[in-house]
């Protein structure tokens, strides 16, 4: 999720939360490689309205 080619999805995801209420999962099979905290930060750090 952050790499470059990401960066536009997050932006776009975090000027939604604005006006939209939506969830961000994670597909992982293994909870091993889940990463709620990396997940919840990345909109954060791009302004995104969170609950």
């Amino acid at each position: 999720m952050t790499t470059l080619e990401n960066s536009p999805v997050l932006d776009l995801l975090a000027a939604m939360s604005h006006t939209a209420g939506f969830a961000i999962g994670c597909c992982f099979a293994k909870e091993t490689h889940r990463h709620r905290s990396v997940s919840r930060r990345l909109p954060e750090e791009r302004g995104a309205k969170l609950s």
